[in-house]
């Protein structure tokens, strides 16, 4: 997670080398600034050196939805994952404003289909959220300090249990940390 926070960054910086090259090639210097001292025989290929790479948005939508589930879905155990993804929307969304204004082409014409299918996916991760945070805080191991020791009934399944066991039915018969979760996702199908 730390290590996609750098991901905007690090392509930014990837493509940025990748236009540089082919200009230094063109223009036969270490700093290629001056567009007048191009070598190219034709218009395409000095189209093809001095305009940046094409605006690819379907990776940066999957980016935007793997970074919003990893956050929701190991959000209810780890918080700190929320502030992580943050920042990595705040960078996404600087550098790739950045980018659009000074560094790719015109992107192409996309039909709203891209986005659609993005927000419905979207739509999704907070039933992941509540999910996963109804089964993290039912777990009473979680708030106890023990664990029971597995012994020759429980392998028989003979033994009736000690109430530390992780049931579904738990959740239905007893008030945990988990029932607002529960609440949650019961809203959200009725929503």
């Amino acid at each position: 997670m730390t290590a996609n926070l750098f991901v905007p960054i690090i392509e930014f910086l990837v493509n940025w080398i990748l236009v540089l090259i082919p200009r230094m090639l063109d223009q036969k210097t270490c700093c290629p600034c001056n567009k007048q001292n191009s070598r190219s025989k034709t218009v395409h290929h000095f189209m093809e050196v001095y305009s940046g790479p094409k605006f690819e948005m379907y990776i940066k939508m999957a980016n935007l939805v793997m970074m919003n589930y990893v956050a929701f879905i190991y959000g209810p155990g780890m918080p700190i994952v929320f502030i992580l993804a943050f920042m990595y929307l705040f960078l996404h969304y600087s550098v790739e404003r950045l980018s659009m204004a000074y560094f790719y082409r015109k992107p192409p014409m996309y039909d709203s289909k891209l986005n659609n299918n993005t927000l419905f996916l979207l739509r999704i991760a907070p039933f992941f959220y509540c999910g996963m945070g109804t089964w993290l805080f039912s777990n009473q191991q979680v708030f106890r300090n023990v664990v029971p020791l597995v012994h020759e009934n429980a392998k028989n399944n003979t033994d009736p249990g000690d109430g530390n066991e992780h049931l579904v039915i738990g959740l239905f018969t007893q008030l945990t940390p988990a029932t607002p979760f529960l609440v949650n996702i019961l809203v959200l199908i009725l929503v």
